[in-house]
């Protein structure tokens, strides 16, 4: 009914309890080695870390177990970066140009940008 031979599904079934003990004991790797790096690591340094030390581990499931655990590197927080600097604005040689005006048609007065 389900394709597969009834050797392969009673080896799947004996093999349950294995895999299930390796996949717990891949969770507790990744989240210690995450602490480890005080929440500096990513998927990819952790999987690194984990093979170095003689384990197994893929980039993928390394990533699946950090996001079951809501572990986020601080690397990969994006930062909003001007492109301006927006103090020289603010300085007295910058006037701004509607401060005195007073506008009484349209078009009077135009801005624009580089």
């Amino acid at each position: 009914m389900m394709g597969v031979s009834r050797s392969g599904y009673y080896s799947w079934l004996n093999e349950r309890s294995e895999r299930e003990a390796r996949r717990i004991a891949q969770e507790k790797l990744v989240v210690e080695v995450f602490n480890e790096g005080r929440g500096h690591y990513g998927a990819d340094r952790i999987c690194g870390i984990i093979r170095s030390r003689g384990g197994s581990i893929s980039f993928a499931k390394a990533r699946d177990i950090m996001k079951k655990h809501s572990l986020e590197s601080s690397h990969n927080r994006r930062r909003q970066r001007s492109l301006t600097d927006s103090r020289n604005s603010r300085d007295a040689s910058y006037k701004n140009l509607l401060k005195d005006e007073s506008i009484v048609q349209d078009r009077q007065i135009l801005s624009s940008d580089i």
